[in-house]
């Protein structure tokens, strides 16, 4: 079966986040002791008290070892996400750690899209039937850039407004643009 692009992309309108359902997360290692992974998972619901999370843990073998942590906070209109990689020398409480502060300030704005999904969703954004709009706490360069080259690429128009929620961030396929 061969993947085929959709004849048209449907706009995105993520306003409002609605209440929050749940947060979820993943730890994982691989080719380091099990006391890695125990570490991370403690500094994260550590960080997140008050919070109830479920947080699974996950341990493999390969060629290399790694560590890191991914956070989910779905909504019940969007999911916000943050991660963090672990590295030789840092301690793995500061992996945990960072990957629970990034979530906590992705919800503690009024975002509707954290700011890596953003700007991989851009794309998509530009090639809709109609405009997109979303709030981000932050607009980070990346996702500049591709506003950037998208505009020059399908003559779409990305524009940043901050506003009370946020940066606001509407998005004008080149079929939509005046």
């Amino acid at each position: 079966m061969q993947w085929r692009a959709p004849a048209t992309y449907e706009p995105l309108h993520l306003i409002e986040r609605g209440a929050l359902d749940g947060i979820y997360g993943n730890v994982f290692t691989q080719e380091l002791p099990e006391h890695v992974g125990r570490r991370m998972g403690d500094a994260v619901r550590k960080a997140l008290i008050g919070n109830r999370i479920q947080l699974r843990s996950e341990s493999g073998q390969g060629v290399s070892r790694g560590a890191g942590v991914f956070l989910l906070a779905r909504y019940s209109n969007c999911l916000l996400s943050a991660d963090a990689l672990g590295e030789r020398g840092l301690p793995s409480e500061s992996v945990g750690d960072a990957a629970a502060r990034a979530l906590m300030g992705e919800m503690g704005s009024k975002s509707t899209l954290d700011v890596h999904c953003a700007d991989q969703l851009l794309p998509y954004m530009c090639l809709a039937e109609e405009p997109s709009s979303f709030f981000v706490k932050e607009v980070t360069g990346h996702m500049e850039a591709q506003a950037n080259l998208l505009g020059r690429f399908l003559g779409s128009t990305v524009e940043f407004m901050p506003s009370e929620n946020g940066i606001k961030v509407d998005v004008r396929p080149s079929r939509t643009c005046s």
